[in-house]
């Protein structure tokens, strides 16, 4: 809620848009205007404002880091040696799965739905080279750079029935309008590994030399440029045009660049990119009606080698472009909003070398390797994994009226969609992974690159090697395709210090042949002025992943060959046997009980909140012979839990001087409690294609295992930030209480892996931004801001083993001008 109070002696008129003069030509000495921080109509969002997001220290500038000190909200830490990395992170709203949150951007959606977890069948997190699948950047489908935000909105409790397609929460991005006056900004900023400290174990150089893949990613250079441009060119069109590229440079010292011969083989460095374009005009058709067109497009491109290999260079494109057209029209009656918009994004990976990867022993001729991986020449396959979304939504917000004293406002509105998803092998994989000694003197052809005469079985007396064994994966080309239609309408309901908000969802989509009805309500009841008390009780669809679909039935793409002889051609064996098979799955859901308290005690905004989540209906994958179906694997909705989440914030509403500087403190902790219903499976000895491991004192399947990656029992975090003359210093500081970590740690009498619970130690990390700016000329301002995360340069392991560390200190540096 805003609260404008302006001295003047003149006539003026207040709107939704800000103050009207009735006059063209009024000088005023002074206007003193008082903002007043938000307030959380039923306690179900918190909302960064464009002020609050420019304290924030950050990284990447990803929806991640500007959401690092939002209570409810749970992240992974970041592996030191990985620090040269760009991404969105991966985080988690309510306990709820990280890929189970709605993104959006000015109501266009930009969730990643192809593969969000990022795993294999075998449940194991895919890299960059896995022969089947393209590796997965985050659950969200761009790098989108928070610059271009005028405000983070996440709900993460009593969700209006709006809203659906989660179970964690809504992140609602909204970008800002172009201002009146011609404004711009341009800066530049900076950052390295020489600029960040690397805790590693004494072993980890000598571990990555030995294990392919497992590169270290903490000698880096990250540069970010941006630009903006904004005005209006007319008295009723403004536009808005902003470009940022974020560059980071990984070079590879490790000791494995040190052992092999650099005169034949080289490791090039990574390099990653990310690029934002976004376009926005503002069309003021007459004093009702406004249209908003806009145009985004954020690709992220980053370019890996594999280890031991030569011309092994795969290029990842993620992103690709929005196009939104919004219009508001404001008439007597209702307001209405309309948003019709396009989207189309890629994760997909292109290799330079289109022939085939051999793996070769060690010899003199194939020497670029190493002892324990051998020498690999070429690369894996090119996919093409794309989503396409087309969009209408109609949201019509009437005005209120009165029925026997009581108020009400209704809203309610539909959305059609249509989203597309493809999975395509380009290029086929074509592997030759082995290889056997040359015993009969056998003379290789030129160019034939499966069979070399060198040392590499010398100790045989071998005159070379060639390779036995081939396998093929291509010639695929899955499709998948959701239409959905939803439709809500919910009423806010005003009895004098009551309110209430009932409402329903209903929708309907092809892929789940159901109609899912989420009904929805929250209220509230002033006790006392400006204080609080209500409850919510709301139903949450989750997304439809398309990961059930377009990758099961791919296994009979994989064929093998062989042949026993170099003389020999390479004759088909067999197709490998499908793993996977279809089966209809319903959406899963949670059902939300929330009880909360908010309101003002002086100038302390205080919020007090309660959540209990009961999710069903989650998707797992089951063998086949515990449904009565085969030995494949099949998605179920076996899967249930529960979840309480209990969190308190604090704020002062109004700036607190001390010593002649302006303070604003924030304050919130989040206690989650989260259980993962699972199954004995005692009596059973083994499925084929799943795997059994012991847990707790039971036989689970190994999927079912609850791993506590975003599962963080205790957190809280604290913010002060303090304004003097041309400075702005804010300190974070962030409290995570000991997380339990699951590892394994030997194997039954029956041969079953044995996996316990440990733990990690809590840490308490300081962050630190100190921003700068400087009036210089015309109205052209200097600005500056030095970022340094973990001040104290705390060291803080990430496993029980303390092998693997979060990153130290950390400097970031920014300069730039503003008009």
């Amino acid at each position: 809620m805003k609260k404008i109070y302006i001295s003047l002696t003149v006539p003026f008129i207040l709107s939704a848009n800000g103050i009207n003069l009735k006059y063209n030509s009024i000088m005023l000495d002074k206007i003193d205007v008082i903002y007043e921080i938000p307030t959380n109509i039923f306690a179900s969002s918190t909302t960064l404002s464009r002020q609050k997001l420019d304290t924030l220290t950050t990284k990447n500038h990803t929806i991640g880091d500007a959401l690092k000190m939002s209570s409810n909200i749970a992240f992974k830490s970041e592996n030191g040696v990985k620090s040269g990395e760009i991404k969105p992170e991966n985080f988690s709203i309510s306990g709820a799965k990280f890929y189970q949150n709605n993104f959006m951007i000015d109501g266009v959606n930009f969730n990643h739905d192809l593969n969000p977890a990022n795993k294999n069948p075998k449940g194991v997190e895919i890299d960059f080279n896995d022969p089947y699948k393209a590796k997965s950047l985050s659950s969200q489908a761009i790098t989108l750079d928070t610059d271009l935000l005028e405000n983070l909105e996440v709900i993460d409790s009593s969700a209006s029935a709006k809203y659906g397609d989660f179970q964690g929460g809504v992140v609602k991005a909204t970008t800002r309008d172009p201002k009146r006056d011609f404004s711009g900004v341009i800066s530049y900023q900076y950052t390295s590994g020489d600029w960040t400290h690397t805790y590693r174990d004494k072993g980890l150089n000598e571990s990555l030399y030995k294990k392919s893949k497992g590169q270290d990613k903490s000698n880096f250079v990250k540069k970010r440029y941006r630009v903006g441009l904004e005005g209006y060119i007319s008295k009723n069109l403004g536009l808005l045009f902003n470009y940022s590229k974020f560059t980071s440079v990984i070079k590879y010292d490790n000791v494995k660049s040190q052992k092999v011969n650099n005169e034949i083989f080289h490791f090039p460095n990574d390099k990653e990119d990310v690029q934002n374009y976004y376009l926005k005009a503002i069309v003021h058709a007459n004093d009702k009606f406004t249209i908003k067109p806009s145009i985004l497009y954020s690709m992220q491109t980053n370019r890996y080698f594999e280890e031991d290999s030569l011309d092994s260079t795969i290029d990842y494109k993620y992103g690709g472009y929005a196009l939104n057209l919004e219009t508001d029209l404001n008439l007597d009656s209702v307001f209405i909003k309309q948003n019709l918009s396009y989207s189309k994004f890629d994760t997909s990976r292109y290799t330079q070398n289109k022939s085939a990867q051999y793996k070769y022993e060690l010899s003199n001729i194939k020497n670029w390797g190493s002892k324990e991986n051998g020498s690999i020449y070429g690369s894996v396959s090119d996919i093409e994994q794309l989503q396409e979304i087309l969009s209408y939504k109609f949201d019509l917000n009437a005005m209120p009226f009165q029925t026997f004293n009581i108020a009400h406002n209704i809203n309610s509105g539909f959305e059609i969609s249509q989203q597309k998803a493809r999975y395509k092998i380009l290029k086929p994989y074509i592997q030759y992974p082995e290889t056997s000694p040359i015993l009969d003197g056998y003379i290789c052809k030129d160019g034939d690159l499966t069979c070399v005469n060198d040392d590499s079985y010398k100790d045989q007396n071998a005159t070379g090697q060639f390779h036995t064994y081939k396998e093929y994966y291509g010639d695929l080309d899955h499709k998948a395709q959701d239409r959905k239609i939803a439709f809500y309408l919910e009423d806010e309901i005003i009895y004098e210090r009551l309110k209430l908000r009932p409402g329903i969802r209903i929708e309907k989509n092809n892929l789940v042949n159901d109609i899912l009805i989420s009904p929805r309500f929250a209220s509230e009841y002033e006790f006392v002025d400006k204080n609080f008390l209500g409850f919510g009780l709301n139903r949450y669809y989750g997304r439809n992943l398309f990961t059930h679909y377009l990758y099961v039935e791919t296994e009979k793409y994989k064929k093998h060959y062989s042949r026993e002889t170099p003389k020999d051609e390479f004759k088909f064996d067999e197709e490998s046997v499908e793993i996977y098979g279809l089966n209809e799955i319903k959406n899963p859901y949670d059902d939300e009980f929330s009880v909360f308290y908010r309101g003002d005690i002086e100038n302390a905004r205080v919020n007090l909140k309660y959540i209990k989540r009961k999710s069903k209906d989650e998707v797992r994958e089951m063998p086949g012979e515990l449904i009565g179906r085969d030995s494949k694997i099949y998605y179920t909705n076996n899967g249930k839990s529960k979840t309480d989440i209990y969190i308190l914030s604090v704020e002062n509403t109004k700036p607190i001087e001390i010593l002649n500087t302006k303070n604003h403190f924030s304050f919130n902790i989040t206690k989650i409690n989260k259980i993962d219903k699972t199954k004995d499976y005692k009596k059973i000895k083994k499925f084929r294609n799943m795997q059994l491991v012991e847990y707790e004192g039971k036989t689970i399947l190994k999927n079912e295992i609850p791993w506590p990656d975003y599962k963080i029992p205790l957190s809280a975090k604290f913010s002060h930030n303090m304004s003097f003359r041309n400075f702005t210093i804010t300190n974070h500081i962030t409290f995570t209480y000991k997380i339990n970590q699951i590892t394994q740690t030997g194997k039954n009498k029956d041969k079953i892996e044995i996996y316990e619970k440990t733990t990690i130690p809590s840490k308490t990390l300081w962050d630190m931004r100190i921003s700068y700016e400087q009036n210089l000329k015309n109205g052209i301002k200097f600005f500056s801001n030095l970022d340094i995360n973990n001040v104290l340069n705390k060291k803080y392991p990430l496993n029980p083993n303390r092998t693997i560390f979060g990153t130290g200190r950390n400097f970031w540096l920014e300069a730039g001008l503003r008009w």
